[in-house]
């Protein structure tokens, strides 16, 4: 059987106004069609405005947290940091309201290089006083040697404070462990503190582990980890 030719049909020619016209192409021919709301303003349902007001919000705050994170991020491959933290941020905002960091604990900021891959020991987080402390269990064992470059290891804990939702509305405090070396027998405990904001406002706690390749950072992003253990606040 033969196929029938499609007629050929020419595209009209466009109305007076064709800026508030698109040229459809269908089976029947080509049309000119009134853009939607060029007449009246055109209405998102509620659950669309919603999660369009959210995202006006969330994304520049999820910006703000990676940013104010940055110094603490060389060499980390972070991957799609963005969208993963505006997408945990939305669904307080959407029940909430507001923002805060409690769908962040356990967040690891390497999502290849988890930190469990990297450190295998222990820890746990006290607090008293307004104040957080790391408890580290040290061993033999407790970081990954996982080539024959890195000499060396340390910890860092990385207060992580304020209102994400506003310009300038973050602060980071942190401290840093004295330079361990891979293999110590004796097994010790390495304790970082840190002092909570005196305002109440939300805060996470972040521990981090880094190598060292002689005296600089090692290069492979598999030599770090860094991940969120404790949030709080508001």
């Amino acid at each position: 059987m033969k196929m029938r030719k499609r007629r050929y049909r020419p595209e009209p020619a466009p109305p007076a106004d064709a800026e508030s016209y698109i040229l459809v192409k269908s089976k029947e021919g080509p049309y000119w069609r009134r853009k939607r709301g060029s007449l009246t303003k055109a209405k998102l349902n509620k659950g669309y405005q919603k999660s369009a007001n959210a995202t006006s919000i969330v994304s520049p705050a999820a910006k703000r947290i990676r940013d104010k994170l940055d110094e603490f991020l060389i060499n980390l491959q972070t991957g799609r940091f963005i969208a993963n933290v505006s997408g945990k941020l939305r669904k307080i905002f959407n029940k909430t309201g507001e923002l805060d960091f409690s769908l962040l604990n356990g967040y690891e900021l390497q999502p290849y290089f988890p930190l469990s891959s990297l450190f295998t020991s222990r820890y746990h987080v006290s607090e008293k006083n307004n104040e957080l402390t790391v408890h580290i269990l040290l061993h033999k064992n407790a970081v990954k040697r996982l080539n024959s470059l890195v000499t060396g290891y340390y910890f860092e804990v990385v207060l992580l404070s304020g209102d994400p939702g506003k310009p300038k509305g973050l602060r980071t405090d942190s401290e840093i462990s004295p330079l361990y070396g891979f293999g110590e027998k004796r097994e010790t405990e390495c304790r970082l503190s840190l002092a909570l904001p005196a305002k109440k406002v939300p805060w996470m706690l972040l521990l981090k582990v880094s190598c060292l390749e002689d005296n600089a950072l090692a290069h492979h992003p598999r030599h770090y980890g860094m991940k969120v253990i404790k949030v709080g606040g508001k």
